[in-house]
């Protein structure tokens, strides 16, 4: 099980080597895919805190139709 975790690894490590350009696009496809999704993610609870916050300033007692 060992010898074949260290051939696999070995494998992958010489691939990555062999193949840098697409190993770079890939990792820049994942860096550009985080940080798409974080910055979607933090617009939306910014809306989300600013819209509670603009429905609280009405109050309780207000109704709208």
């Amino acid at each position: 099980m060992a010898i074949q975790v260290r051939e696999n690894a070995r494998l992958a490590l010489t691939t990555v080597r062999e193949h840098k350009v697409r190993s770079g696009l890939t990792i820049l496809g994942v860096v550009i895919g985080i940080t798409t999704l974080v910055g979607v993610i933090s617009i939306l609870v910014g809306l989300e805190r600013d819209m509670r916050g603009f429905l609280e300033q009405f109050g309780a007692d207000t109704l709208f139709v």
